[in-house]
């Protein structure tokens, strides 16, 4: 990362991303731990039900978030949000210590339901305080810092949870009263919001007339398609490779520096995640300061290529060496495209929607969960080369569609 670089960004955008950097950091290491939480109170099935509600519920009120953002302003619902989510997080905590098992189950859907609501406001902040040139290198950097916290967060969580519910919730809690008085007293919105919005009394009609602008965006459309495949690539590659490994593959030694360790199916996809962190953490200024030397639309393309290949290896390949190498193609082509695709996103939406868009934007986080759950399923009767071969033409589908947005972007 350069420092220059950073200094010169909007400082919206530097309380944004150590903002989100440190929740992430915190909550990584509570939330993927309460699904295990949850199936030991409620049992697997419930579970499963509770987090569908969850996902639901973040996406509808995510839809109500984006429209007032472009209505109220984005420091308004972010900061509402915060409120929100503070208070719950504080509630969760010292539920924890009163095993309130329903009163933790409520305070998960209110911590959700804030975190969705306030997202497409926080995706259109960073958008507004940014621009068309540094909008590569500041998604670049989310990313990075993204990866950093998931690899730091899950270890401690990992460590941690099971004795320490309360002091990392309250951890999380102490950040997001942080966040609150960044954003009641130092950050504001970069562009006015009219008054005029304000007028309208209805508001399923206002929220149907905004959306109803972004469905008729067809080349927007394609995108949020274009990025669910190539979420899905991922989310079902790794669904099924990590059900594959620890039925398929037997428990081997390996022998490094004289030293010998077991590997079970279980171990090696623990490994091929960390592997995936850290060396995004380790190439990502590399990677950016070399794909500068060459098209955003062919380093987009040959990005989302190398990103496919390298999941197609992965949910075939059993041997330790050849999946981490595996990985190796897979970060690599993420750390070109994915900025490049951020940046596309940013540039494509209009100013007084941007709420909205980053909203319906969001469905591709859940439509890519849905297929990469199907995986899990579909597995179970297809051979493995022949997943490889799925996920494979799905990333060569998804290339397509962003080679077509690229090319009208270009035209237009």
């Amino acid at each position: 990362m350069y420092i220059k670089q950073f200094k010169d960004l909007h400082f919206n955008v530097k309380v944004r991303l150590f903002e989100q950097f440190a929740s992430n950091i915190a909550g990584n290491m509570i939330f993927p731990f309460i699904i295990i939480y949850f199936s030991q109170v409620y049992g697997a099935a419930m579970t499963g039900v509770i987090f569908v509600i969850n996902t639901v519920i973040s996406f509808l009120v995510g839809l109500l978030g984006g429209h007032f953002a472009d209505k109220y302003g984005r420091q308004k619902i972010l900061a509402f949000s915060e409120i929100v989510r503070c208070l719950s997080l504080i509630i969760m905590a010292f539920s924890f210590l009163g095993n309130a098992n329903l009163i933790v189950f409520i305070s998960n859907i209110l911590v959700n339901a804030s975190t969705g609501f306030s997202r497409p406001a926080g995706d259109a902040m960073l958008v507004d305080a940014s621009t068309e040139e540094n909008r590569k290198f500041i998604y670049t950097a989310d990313y990075m810092m993204f990866n950093g916290s998931l690899l730091i967060g899950g270890l401690v969580g990992g460590f941690l949870f099971a004795t320490y519910k309360f002091e990392l919730v309250m951890s999380l809690g102490i950040i997001s009263l942080i966040s609150l008085i960044m954003l009641l007293f130092f950050i504001r919105d970069t562009i006015e919001f009219s008054p005029s919005k304000n007028v309208q009394k209805n508001i399923f009609k206002e929220l149907a007339t905004n959306y109803k602008v972004v469905a008729k965006d067809s080349i927007f459309i394609i995108f949020v398609i274009a990025c669910v495949l190539e979420l899905s690539v991922q989310l079902q590659a790794m669904n099924y490779t990590g059900v594959r490994l620890v039925t398929d593959v037997n428990t081997m030694t390996i022998n490094i520096f004289n030293y010998e360790f077991e590997l079970n199916g279980y171990n090696m996809f623990g490994l091929l995640n960390f592997t995936n962190c850290l060396l995004v953490i380790i190439l990502a200024n590399s990677i950016a300061r070399l794909s500068k030397r060459f098209k955003d639309k062919n380093v987009l393309i040959v990005g989302i290529i190398l990103y496919s290949i390298g999941f197609g290896l992965i949910s075939y390949l059993a041997s330790p060496l050849l999946l981490i190498l595996s990985m190796v193609i897979v970060v690599v082509g993420e750390l070109a495209y994915v900025p490049i695709k951020q940046a596309l996103l940013a540039n494509m939406v209009p100013a007084e929607s941007r709420g909205a868009y980053m909203a319906i934007n969001g469905l591709t986080t859940k439509g890519a969960s849905i297929l990469g759950s199907l995986a899990i399923t579909v597995g179970a009767f297809l051979p493995s080369i022949v997943m490889s071969f799925i996920f494979l033409m799905l990333g060569i589908l998804s290339t397509f569609l962003f080679y077509k947005v690229f090319n009208y972007r270009v035209i237009k």
